[in-house]
């Protein structure tokens, strides 16, 4: 096949400026209106939803390993979830400060 002796990384794409206004205006005498976003209403702010257990938040901290097997040990021992533990610390936490 003939390539006219044009190597193929020779051909270049031409870039082709396009006028928008034209474009639209076109458009415009054919019927096909541009779309504008839609504009949304702003969305109110619901309420906390609270679950059977009462306990609907997500606090996520960072902790060295120990800490954490104290953590982890101390709800063990008393039997109770971590979120148990962690009102009855600082429970204890304020009745020491009082």
């Amino acid at each position: 096949m003939s390539t006219g002796g044009l190597s193929i990384s020779s051909i270049k794409a031409e870039k082709k400026t396009i006028n928008m206004d034209i474009i639209n205006r076109l458009a415009e005498d054919h019927g096909f209106p541009s779309r504008q976003p839609i504009q949304k209403e702003p969305r109110l702010k619901r309420h906390v939803r609270v679950n059977a257990t009462g306990r609907n938040l997500l606090i996520s901290i960072r902790l060295t390993g120990a800490v954490k097997e104290r953590f982890y040990k101390a709800a063990d021992e008393r039997r109770v979830a971590l979120c148990e533990l962690l009102e009855l610390a600082l429970d204890a936490l304020d009745q020491k400060e009082t």
